[in-house]
């Protein structure tokens, strides 16, 4: 009687419990960041926010007998590693408060980006029955590879929003990329 007890609260708690995201991973979606997305603790001098995202694919199982699997990719915010100093935020004026989340939000639609980019290679490419996970893998591995090429890029160019000049032209690439749903619009790919 014991053990079926333990089973029944078992089979009763447990799946809550898996059913969380437990990767702490947030969709943005088609909003816009708000400094309120920033929840992890500020840990560097130099940078007044910092945003962590990543790309991924699911679902990561091998295709039926036959049958070519349906992969989707999409991106993430790290809420709680992407960060904000509040000194900064408590004063620094509005306009250079929204300059500094426009320039996040770059960053963040660079990696959306990469996603669309990610998503057209996957619903297209013919996948072997047998290798289709090392496939999507190695297709995800090559976007995020230019992704991180481009955001490096962005910050130098642009000067983490400082040098306008640059993150105009940054802006109208991140548009265009939007738009055409393809890394291709950067000239420095």
């Amino acid at each position: 009687m014991y053990k079926i007890l333990l089973s029944y609260l078992l089979l009763c708690i447990l799946p809550p419990l898996h059913a969380q995201d437990t990767t702490g991973r947030t969709p943005i979606n088609n909003r816009l960041l708000q400094f309120s997305d920033f929840k992890g603790k500020h840990k560097r001098d130099s940078a007044s926010a910092v945003i962590f995202t990543d790309i991924n694919w699911y679902p990561k199982q091998l295709p039926k007998t036959g049958q070519q699997p349906n992969y989707s990719a999409d991106v993430y915010m790290y809420p709680y590693e992407s960060t904000v100093k509040t000194s900064w935020l408590d004063t620094a004026v509005d306009s250079i408060k929204q300059r500094v989340l426009h320039h996040e939000q770059g960053h963040y639609n660079i990696s959306h980006i990469g996603a669309l980019e990610l998503n057209y290679m996957l619903k297209r490419f013919v996948f072997d029955e047998k290798r289709a996970i090392l496939q999507a893998d190695s297709m995800r591995n090559i976007i995020v590879w230019r992704v991180k090429k481009l955001q490096r890029l962005y910050d130098n160019q642009s000067d983490h929003s400082r040098n306008h000049y640059w993150q105009k032209a940054w802006d109208v690439c991140i548009e265009h990329g939007l738009k055409l749903r393809t890394l291709r619009v950067f000239p420095q790919l």
